[in-house]
């Protein structure tokens, strides 16, 4: 026995020591119960890694508390601060004596503190989830994120209304919409924002396209009197009326005990206090880097820790093998919980993942071309109230690549999706999902999109229940969207979800066994495939390159075919060299599923959606039964 230590770093040194002394021997490392803040990353390397039969094991003793949080140097009552008096009068009268002004501790002052989301060059933006996200300083009040001021007021019911933009262009669907840096009218509230004087720091958040494209707005004009909003147009979706919009981190509208506004020129936090008074612990979120960052490490394992309040991400794992992140809390950090990218056989086993502002679990990873499968395991885990920054296409858990496995999860409580799987060969199984789309609508517990040659994914033994109908676009339980086909559904229970199963225009889908409770209705397609309108035939034009790609590498094409029921039957609607005739476009029908063995009640079974080119025809419907 080797110790104590004063600090990590201390004892990653005595780890490599006794490596090296006694090789072959499994190592734990005991961490002394405490809170530590980590103001430099963790970092894990080869140099680090255990082996199969002798892993190395940082263990918790107790409540062990890992944060990228700080308290602030000063917390002054406003009316005692050195602030203007001009910003004093920007606080409405009624919450001047409960705002306290906060200085923003930082151990990088080069980091932005603008109070929205900025990327990072730092991700890795060329494999599907691993981008980086950095967002605002965040106040975090008796263990919980405070919520950054917004007008109007707080929940999903609390947004303006957008109305009709001032210069308009056809949408995708040859329908008047905005120009994407369009002014638009608000619907209403003519009496609260138009009288604003500080907007610099002042930006949108909302939904002014869709209910699945949320995007923060800059601000760069307005116009009260005539009751307009003009944002930058960063998002190349342009505003349509009747879409939801609020205005976020407003001092002037700093009405919400325990919500704050950031003053980038100042420097300065604006909290309203929760109407319990002061909290008992008050901090700032400072690290903008992983607490944990494992490079090319193997067989350790952290086991039992709370990590939190970080402004990116928990943990990134990138290479290596074996790592087990295992009986952990991780919550409040600004983006993501857990990243896994590349590797084998790395584990998020029993933990409890809340609160985070993006997804909970990315993986990513194995050969697409050989199939080999990553390994990757999220498992036993508790994952709720994401997505809480960016609600948008940051699912529980998202896999990338060949062969994740997502296996008796608890995952509940967020605005969008629960599981997305872009990939081949994953299993999705004996997970619990409910209370998911509460934000958004076009979306669905689990769900994945478009490219033909992502097939073998079973998604079996789950039960999905309680679905949420916030958006437009409708709220499913198994969506496979954009043509995606050869996939498998099955022994699953769907409980009042609206939409269970979608098969929006895919092919070769087994649905069998499952069993559904009032939901309506239970097994929906369609013939997407078959519409020669844009923009789905600018879609179809997407999956012939794709399959054409596929078809190209001759002997991962032979593979491929002889892996996946009707993926050949593609070669009869797209050929090598072909061009797409808009004028004359491929229709590709929704054939090859099979619907067999499942059990229905209380609500519709099967819904063809006809007049979206899908027919009887296209499927094998057997031995279900319909009571």
């Amino acid at each position: 026995m080797l110790g104590p230590f004063e600090s990590l770093a201390d004892a990653q040194r005595a780890v490599r020591g006794a490596k090296a002394s006694s090789p072959g021997q499994p190592i734990t490392v005991m961490i002394a119960e405490g809170e530590y803040f980590v103001d430099q990353t963790l970092c894990f390397g080869p140099d680090d890694s255990g082996t199969p039969d002798a892993p190395v094991t940082f263990k918790a003793a107790g409540a062990v508390r890992l944060t990228g949080a700080l308290a602030p140097k000063a917390c002054v009552p406003l009316k005692e601060s050195d602030i203007s008096d001009d910003v004093k009068r920007a606080v409405p009268e009624p919450s001047r004596s409960r705002v306290v002004v906060l200085d923003i501790p930082r151990i990088n002052p080069d980091v932005s503190i603008k109070p929205v989301p900025v990327s990072l060059a730092t991700g890795d933006g060329t494999v599907g989830f691993t981008s980086d996200i950095l967002v605002p300083p965040e106040v975090i009040a008796d263990d919980e994120p405070a919520r950054m001021g917004r007008y109007p007021g707080i929940g999903g019911e609390d947004w303006l209304i957008s109305g009709q933009p001032l210069k308009l262009q056809d949408d995708v669907f040859g329908q008047p919409i905005g120009q994407p840096d369009s002014p638009f009218h608000l619907e209403d509230d003519p009496t609260g924002w138009p009288s604003w004087k500080r907007w610099r720091d002042i930006w949108g958040d909302g939904y002014l396209y869709t209910d699945w494209a949320h995007t923060f707005y800059e601000i760069e004009g307005h116009d009260g009197e005539e009751g307009w909003i003009h944002c930058d147009g960063t998002s190349h979706y342009g505003p349509r009326p009747g879409q939801r919009f609020r205005f976020i981190n407003v001092l002037e509208a700093l009405r919400e005990p325990g919500t704050y506004t950031i003053d980038t020129e100042l420097g300065k936090i604006f909290f309203l206090l929760p109407d319990g008074g002061m909290p008992g612990r008050l901090l700032v979120t400072t690290q903008d880097k992983p607490l944990i960052l494992c490079q090319d490490a193997s067989h350790i394992t952290f086991d039992g820790f709370i990590l939190e309040d970080g402004r990116g991400n928990g943990i990134w794992i990138n290479g290596g093998e074996g790592i087990e992140v295992t009986r952990c809390e991780i919550r409040h950090f600004g983006h993501r919980g857990v990243i896994i990218h590349d590797g084998q056989g790395h584990c998020v086993t029993h933990c409890h993942i809340h609160g985070v502002g993006g997804a909970a679990v990315v993986m990513t990873g194995g050969d697409f071309d050989t199939l080999t499968p990553t390994g990757h395991t999220a498992a036993d885990c508790n994952i709720h109230h994401y997505g809480r920054i960016t609600p948008c296409y940051e699912g529980g858990v998202c896999l990338h690549g060949v062969g994740g496995r997502v296996l008796n999860n608890h995952i509940h409580h967020t605005p969008h999706t629960v599981i997305f799987f872009y990939g081949n060969d994953h299993l999705i199984e004996g997970n619990e999902i409910h209370h998911y789309t509460l934000e958004t609508g076009d979306a669905g517990a689990i769900y994945s999109w478009l490219n033909p040659e992502w097939r073998g994914t079973i998604i079996r033994r789950n039960h999905i229940h309680h679905s949420g109908t916030s958006g437009t676009g409708g709220s499913m339980g198994v969506y496979l969207d954009n043509c995606l086909s050869g996939n498998i559904i099955e022994e699953n229970f769907f409980e009042h979800v609206t939409s269970a199963i979608v098969i929006n225009g895919g092919r070769d889908n087994d649905i069998r066994r499952n069993v559904f409770k009032d939901c309506t209705p239970a097994i929906a397609i369609s013939g997407l495939g078959m519409d020669t309108t844009p923009p789905w035939s600018n879609g179809m034009i997407s999956i012939r390159d794709l399959f054409m790609a596929l078809y190209n590498k001759t002997d991962v094409y032979a593979s491929y075919k002889e892996r996946y029921r009707g993926l050949d039957a593609l070669e009869a609607y797209f050929k090598p060299g072909q061009t797409i005739d808009p004028d004359d476009p491929v229709r590709l029908p929704p054939e090859g599923n099979i619907i067999e063995g499942n059990i229905n009640t209380g609500g519709l079974f099967l819904d063809i959606w006809t007049t979206w080119y899908a027919s009887p025809d296209h499927l094998a419907v057997r031995d279900n039964l319909d009571c």
